[in-house]
This record gives C-alpha cells, sequence and structure tokens, in this order.
C-alpha cells in the first residue's frame, strides 16, 4: 500500500527531529519493512533526494526562517530544532547556507 498518507508520515518522521542522527533501523522498524524496501518507496516520491538531504532541506528552511523572523537567541533556535548541541548547529548551518546563523541573521534581517 503505497498510499501518499505514508509518505507524508515518513516526511514527518523525518522532519521532527532534524537535529539528531537518522537512525536508519528505527526508520524501517517504524515503518514495518526493511530499509532497502523503504529507500525504493521513498525514490518513487523523492527521486534522487536522500532521506538527508530532505531534512537538511527542512533544517536550512526551518533555521533561516527563525533566525530572521525572531529574536530569539541561537541557542534557543538550535534548541527548537532539536540539536543537544548549539556549536553543532552552528557548524552545520554554516555547511549548508555558507556562512553563520549570526552572520546570516545579519544580512537578512528586515529592519522593522
Amino acid at each position: 500500500s503505497n498510499s501518499p498518507a505514508r509518505i507524508a508520515r515518513l516526511e514527518k518522521f523525518l522532519s521532527d527531529k532534524i537535529g539528531a542522527p537518522i537512525d536508519c533501523e528505527a526508520l524501517a522498524k517504524e515503518f514495518g519493512t526493511s530499509l532497502s524496501s523503504l529507500r525504493r518507496y521513498w525514490r518513487l516520491y523523492h527521486n534522487t533526494e536522500t532521506f538527508q538531504d530532505f531534512r537538511d532541506a527542512i533544517f536550512k528552511s526551518r533555521a533561516c526562517h527563525l533566525l530572521v523572523e525572531t529574536d530569539k537567541p541561537i541557542h534557543a533556535i538550535a534548541s527548537e530544532l532539536k540539536f543537544s548541541d548549539p556549536f553543532y548547529f552552528s557548524r552545520k548551518f554554516t555547511t549548508l547556507v555558507g556562512m553563520s546563523p549570526s552572520k546570516y541573521r545579519e544580512s537578512n534581517r528586515i529592519e522593522l
């Protein structure tokens, strides 16, 4: 039963804790299938985008939004995105976006 409801559940599962590493075994178990079947199913909807690519895109979108639209300190944003370590959050952000969270906030801030 390759229903879109199932892919939505998988996407939610992957995006809920974007700060934690993907536990592929737990993922397959959660969906009652083998990891290779789950990956095959994922590809039907996401083509070449991997679980990690998907999570990185969600991470970038949420982090950028929170940095620009809120005054929350960076450690609070890291925590909201389920990162136990704000330094890891900053490193990951810098790797994906090409600048530090504080620099991103500075250059994209909309002064009201």
